[in-house]
């Protein structure tokens, strides 16, 4: 039993080694990277990460990678993350995303040295930015304390998809308060807009008939 546990945990070990430095590898590619520092290493669960975006190429297909420094003061062994994705239109793609920080022996999984380590995290893969325009990222830490240490930044990239074999995937954006009120307000201009033209259409007709 302990020898197939330390098997696990080397397996484990170098698949993530292995993706991490792949992801790292597609960083010169990156077509958007920007991260936020966080102070003194403290993140405050009311604290969002906020992260603009402008993507121009809506038929392409992208990549999503989440990036974190983290120190070996960090006390867990992962890191629970939520995710929005905010596009043009104020709707949103959420999603949890679970950040293993140490392997099962207490090793960091990300790569450095001097008491931090970069970890790449691949979020999303194989999707479309549609439509072309500004997109939002927003993190938010999602472990079980107000105020988590260990962390020193983290921020978002995106890279163009490869790999005939990467799964194509489309994001279910869900809209928000705020994007149904402005559909909504849409939708009653367009009909005060269509009940005009008909008003005037039958304004002509009466005139057409009374000449």
């Amino acid at each position: 039993m302990k020898q197939k546990h330390i098997f696990q945990a080397a397996t484990r070990f170098c698949c993530a080694l292995f993706l991490a430095l792949a992801l790292g590898a597609c960083s010169n590619n990156a077509i958007y990277q920007q991260s936020k520092d966080l102070p003194n290493g403290i993140w405050e669960k009311d604290s969002a990460a906020v992260l603009p975006c402008y993507m121009s190429d809506s038929t392409g297909r992208y990549d999503v990678l989440i990036d974190l420094r983290n120190g070996t003061d960090y006390p867990y062994e992962n890191l629970w993350l939520f995710v929005n994705l905010y596009n043009p239109k104020g709707e949103v793609f959420r999603d949890t995303l679970e950040c293993m920080i140490y392997d099962f022996d207490g090793r960091p999984m990300g790569s450095g040295s001097g008491g931090k380590h970069h970890l790449a995290i691949q979020f999303l893969s194989g999707i479309q930015f549609q439509p072309a325009g500004k997109y939002k990222f927003e993190i938010i830490q999602g472990m079980r304390t107000d105020t988590l240490v260990g962390i020193s930044d983290i921020g978002v990239r995106i890279v163009p998809t490869t790999g005939e074999g990467t799964a194509k995937k489309e994001l279910e954006m869900q809209p928000t308060p705020a994007s149904a009120k402005q559909a909504s307000a849409n939708k009653d201009t367009a009909t005060s807009a269509a009940a005009k033209d008909t008003a005037a259409t039958e304004i002509k007709k009466d005139t057409a008939n009374k000449n």
